[in-house]
């Protein structure tokens, strides 16, 4: 019951009434709140693949790196 309250005070303050959009804090509360149901196991792979960075750290990347056209072959990964 407690994560419930945590997740919908979450959603309460991420909204963005004019364009619903997440923003890097609602990536990042996402990024914390999937890292706390993860399996040991799944949390050791994904430490692996991000290199110790946390998943709520990592969840932005995709928002940080949009207007670089180097990333240009990513953006269907969004």
């Amino acid at each position: 019951m407690r994560i419930l309250k945590i997740a919908l005070l979450i959603a309460l303050f991420t909204v963005n009434f004019n364009v619903f959009g997440w923003g890097a804090t609602g990536h990042r509360a996402i990024g914390l709140i999937a890292e706390r149901y993860l399996t040991p196991a799944a949390k050791k792979k994904l430490q692996k693949i991000l290199k110790g960075q946390s998943l709520a750290m990592a969840g932005t990347w995709m928002d940080d790196i949009r207007s670089d056209s180097t990333y240009d072959y990513t953006s269907d990964w969004h």
